[in-house]
């Protein structure tokens, strides 16, 4: 059970436009999600975030502009696939804290336990009650693969959408059929674990992605070699690209770094692509000063941007909680 707490925190992050919500869980223990409203449902454009509208020259053209009017984003890459802003995307959390301590994260270290399934899909049900849902992303606090429930709360939600149930102050109002119609993507966001990539590719179905950091600074149990070989294992069992993740920050966005990116692509640019994501070192609300991490500046993310691409990259550029827009290209 989960009890959506009265403090909710708005606030946005470039182009974004986000809603941080708490709920509480039966045992008391607080976990989080954030909700990114499609574009389209704030008047940017037509109706719901849809598959069907996000073709609309006119809504990519509306969303350009927004994009482009974000603090410090002025020209940055075009590559962030209107799919992703027209359509609601739901960012899960799967841990209470975390077991990892990677450098650029403040979930790390705070360790509770693990969710649930009923407890991971109960954060999207809350929110399938009033929107339709286009994206489920697990990329909130924990680290989805070490939670053995992850696998079988990603599967339903990406095969069972349409049997979503939630129960408000014991009056079932669960999300209509209209709002169910469609399965929405999902993308598993993961810093690396063969055991648990392995067994997702045996389950995932067609809507079901992967995203692995590549990242120096994270808590890998693994050498991320290892762990791009059981990524080129999930590519090869599921027929879909795999997108490699790289939050783009200041001292971490060297020519040095954006080598050690391409020596991951060597012989993967058919089955891998690359999401680079906007650093916003206040995105937990707290203040900028408590973190030493400071984000790649717009002219280092689109030198980066335009080396990857010379070098025959799938690239995308999203923020914090989005669908990876490379998975979409």
């Amino acid at each position: 059970m989960l009890q959506r707490l009265p403090h909710v925190l708005k606030f946005k992050l470039g182009w974004c436009e986000l809603t941080k919500v708490l709920f509480k869980l039966e045992d008391g223990a607080l976990t989080e999600t954030v909700f990114s409203e499609a574009l389209a449902s704030r008047g940017v454009g037509g109706g719901l975030g849809s598959r069907r509208n996000s073709s609309s020259s006119s809504l990519g053209s509306r969303y350009d502009a927004l994009r482009s009017s974000g603090p410090g984003l002025a020209s940055l890459p075009d590559s962030v696939g209107t799919d992703v802003a027209m359509r609601n995307t739901v960012c899960v959390s799967s841990q209470i804290g975390c077991r990892r301590m990677c450098g650029h994260c403040s979930s790390g270290g705070r360790f509770q336990r693990d969710l649930t399934a009923s407890e991971i899909v109960g954060q999207v049900a809350a929110f399938a009650v009033d929107h339709e849902i286009g994206h489920v992303v697990f990329q909130g606090t924990g680290e989805p693969l070490d939670n053995p429930a992850v696998c079988h709360a990603a599967h339903f939600l990406a095969t069972s959408f349409h049997k979503l149930t939630c129960t408000c102050d014991g009056v079932d109002c669960g999300p209509n059929e209209a709002q169910t119609a469609s399965q929405p993507t999902i993308c598993v966001s993961t810093v690396g674990s063969s055991s648990g990539i392995r067994q997702m590719s045996l389950v995932a179905p067609d809507n079901l992605s992967l995203m692995l950091s590549a990242m120096p600074d994270v808590e890998r149990g693994e050498p991320l070699s290892e762990l791009l070989e059981c990524s080129d294992e999930f590519a090869a069992r599921t027929g879909r690209p795999v997108a490699l993740s790289y939050t783009m920050i200041e001292g971490l966005d060297t020519e040095r770094h954006i080598d050690g990116l391409l020596a991951h692509m060597r012989g993967r640019m058919e089955s891998h692509v690359l999401q680079l994501v906007q650093y916003h070192p206040n995105c937990d609300a707290l203040p900028a000063s408590s973190s030493p991490v400071r984000p790649s500046t717009p002219t280092a993310i689109r030198h980066c941007v335009a080396r990857l691409r010379e070098h025959g990259c799938r690239v995308g550029f999203g923020q914090y909680c989005e669908f990876p827009s490379a998975l979409l290209a």
